[in-house]
């Protein structure tokens, strides 16, 4: 039951924070929907190789990091004709 009420209050975390950086995001709303698609495949992505029992494998490479480092590397290769964020 306290397994359930957890998935619950994580999946409605998850919603609260992929709406909100969407609502205040400078972007067009196509943007806005494929960076919504992508958040939503990543989480679910996560989330199946939570279940599936993958993430305590070390060897070669903790599982784990690759949710964290993906990312981070996505964000490093940033085409370099691309202006980078503005500041307000």
């Amino acid at each position: 039951m306290l397994d359930f009420i957890g998935l619950i209050i994580t999946t409605a975390l998850m919603v609260l924070v992929v709406n909100t950086l969407t609502t205040f995001i400078d972007a067009s709303r196509t943007a806005k929907v494929a960076l919504a698609a992508v958040i939503g495949v990543w989480i679910g992505l996560a989330a199946a190789v939570a279940e599936a029992g993958w993430l305590p494998i070390a060897r070669p490479i903790p599982v784990v990091g690759l949710f964290v480092a993906v990312p981070l590397s996505r964000r490093r290769s940033r085409p370099p004709g691309r202006a980078p964020a503005r500041r307000c």
